[in-house]
């Protein structure tokens, strides 16, 4: 059966120095029809170095997007991409061979898939006292990857979207309202779930592989986690056929007793704010006296209560109309 064509489209924003890194793997794929790269916004010579670049290679299709932000990035590169199937990837990835080939292999057949490729973090070779966030993300990483393989029916309710494809058709019908409802970290689980609702089903392959260079300082960090935290609420509550209500206790699953019990009683204001400042303070000074199993689990912590914070910011604004939580709730097609 001939294999269907393949396009890669990547949003980018204020990382120039990423991109030579992160598209050149891609260009050296034979069977890459096209890179898509959508510059979102940035005024840092992104555009300027991918045209330079395109001059070399016309398979790289340089794209400037007016601050759509991500996800709409992610959409325009796909409406201006021609191949088949889209493979969408984060400019903080470098493919290895055959990435092209193997997507499509999926995709050959009538099936309507959304492939969930390998994205392991590239751990530093030695640890130091900023780097505490590539090992957090990597352990949460491979447990999501054990998921889909123990359970493949976890993929579109749990997808982690910085490695997938599918076909191009599917991608611009069910994201066409997607981008307009949920923003920042975790906007990829809405997606799945819409995925869901459309009738594709989720495959995860862990042969195709990109490497993940995964890096964020501590404010970063704890941005990702308050965003992550709002937007797995509100996916929640856009879709609470399929994922039910968020539990109180949601954030306080499998961890340890007395991690529980800080966890709950950061749901209070004041002993938040309390918790927040010693596990910030906790983080910083575990990684300059090198006690880095410290200042995993002090990093891990933390991270659950400003996942916590978030939901309850989500809940709040809820209740009260203000925020993203105030717009009407999308009616969903069965």
């Amino acid at each position: 059966m001939p294999l269907p064509t393949v396009s890669v489209v990547i949003a980018t924003h204020q990382r120039r120095s990423r991109l030579q890194r992160a598209v050149e793997p891609l260009l050296a794929d034979p069977d890459l029809l096209e890179v898509v790269v959508v510059v979102d916004g940035s005024r840092d010579g992104s555009i300027e170095l991918l045209e330079e670049m395109s001059e070399r290679d016309d398979r790289l299709k340089p794209l400037f997007n007016e601050n759509r932000g991500d996800i709409g990035a992610r959409y325009a590169g796909v409406e201006a991409a021609q191949g088949d199937v889209i493979i969408i990837l984060d400019d903080d990835e470098v493919a290895r061979g055959g990435l092209a080939r193997g997507h499509a292999a999926h995709h050959a057949g009538a099936e309507r898939k959304v492939v969930a490729g390998y994205y392991p973090t590239t751990l530093p070779a030695q640890r130091t006292a900023d780097n505490f966030a590539t090992f957090v993300y990597d352990v949460h990483y491979e447990a999501a990857c054990r998921e889909y393989e123990r359970d493949p029916d976890s993929i579109l309710l749990r997808l982690q979207g910085g490695h997938f494809s599918m076909r191009r058709d599917d991608y611009l019908r069910v994201g066409r309202e997607w981008w307009t409802n949920v923003h920042g970290y975790h906007s990829d689980l809405d997606f799945g779930v819409r995925c869901l609702r459309d009738g594709l089903t989720g495959v995860f392959d862990r042969s195709l592989v990109v490497d993940h260079e995964y890096h964020r300082p501590l404010g970063p960090f704890l941005a990702d986690a308050r965003s992550s935290g709002v937007n797995r609420s509100m996916v929640h509550w856009l879709h609470p056929d399929l994922l039910g209500p968020m539990a109180a206790d949601h954030y306080e699953r499998g961890l340890p007793a007395f991690a529980r019990a800080v966890v709950r009683s950061a749901r209070r204001p004041r002993a938040e704010g309390l918790w927040r400042r010693l596990l910030y303070r906790a983080v910083v000074a575990f990684g300059r006296l090198r006690l880095f199993k410290l200042q995993t689990r002090s990093a891990q912590l933390l991270r659950r209560i400003e996942h916590q914070r978030g939901a309850i910011e989500f809940a709040d604004d809820l209740a009260s109309g203000r925020g993203a939580a105030s717009r009407s709730r999308e009616p969903v097609a069965a």
